[in-house]
C-alpha cells in the first residue's frame, strides 16, 4: 500500500547515551521470530530476538537491550562453547525451576527436540542477569547468568517518557 501523506524523515533516533558496559538484572519483556541470512551464506534462517528491559534501580532502569540467537541447542564440550540459546534458557531455569536437592535445573539434560514455542514463549516475563559491553551503537550482551533474587518487575508508567523509553532499544 502506498503511503498518501506527506511525512518528515529525521536524522536521529533519539538522543540516549550508550548502556555502560557492566551486569544487568533484566525481565525478557518479549520475543519474537526473525528471518535472517546464515553467516556468510545467501541461505535464510530463524533467529529469535529476546527484548530485555533492566531492572536495575538507577538511571538505566527501564532502558531496553536486545539478543538475537539461532536456534542451535547445544550444551558445550570438547572445544565448543555452549551456545546463546542453551545458555540464555539455563540462566533462567537455574533460578526459576531448580532442584531443590541439587541446586540445577534439569535443562542440561535436554535435547534440541525438547526446545519448542512453548519453552521459549514461557520464558517472556522471566528474570536473568546479563553481561553487556558498550560499543559505539549502545551495547552488546555477552552473558548470561541466572538472578540471585527477583527484582520488582518494571512497569511501563515509571518511565519518565514512556514513548521516549520504548524506542531505546539497544540492539546487540
Amino acid at each position: 500500500m502506498p503511503v498518501n501523506e506527506e511525512i518528515n524523515a529525521n536524522t536521529s533516533s533519539g538522543n540516549f547515551p550508550p548502556i555502560p558496559t557492566d551486569v544487568y538484572q533484566v525481565e525478557i519483556k518479549d520475543v519474537s521470530t526473525v528471518k535472517s541470512k546464515k553467516y556468510q551464506s545467501t541461505e535464510e534462517q530463524t533467529q529469535l530476538n529476546f527484548k530485555f528491559v533492566i531492572l536495575d534501580e538507577g538511571e538505566h532502569r527501564g532502558r531496553f537491550l536486545q539478543a538475537w540467537t539461532t536456534l542451535t541447542w547445544f550444551s558445550g564440550g570438547g572445544q565448543r562453547s555452549p551456545s546463546k540459546l542453551y545458555l540464555l534458557i539455563k540462566s533462567v531455569h537455574d533460578f526459576y525451576y531448580k532442584d531443590k536437592k541439587s541446586g540445577v535445573s534439569a535443562v542440561a539434560e535436554w535435547t534440541a527436540d525438547m526446545i519448542t514455542s512453548a519453552v521459549i514463549n514461557d520464558l517472556v516475563g522471566k528474570q536473568l542477569r546479563v553481561s553487556s559491553s558498550e560499543i559505539p551503537t549502545g551495547g552488546k550482551v555477552t552473558a548470561f547468568m541466572p538472578v540471585k533474587s527477583a527484582l520488582p518487575e518494571w512497569k511501563q508508567e515509571e518511565a519518565p517518557h514512556p514513548a521516549e523509553t520504548e524506542s531505546d532499544t539497544v540492539t546487540v
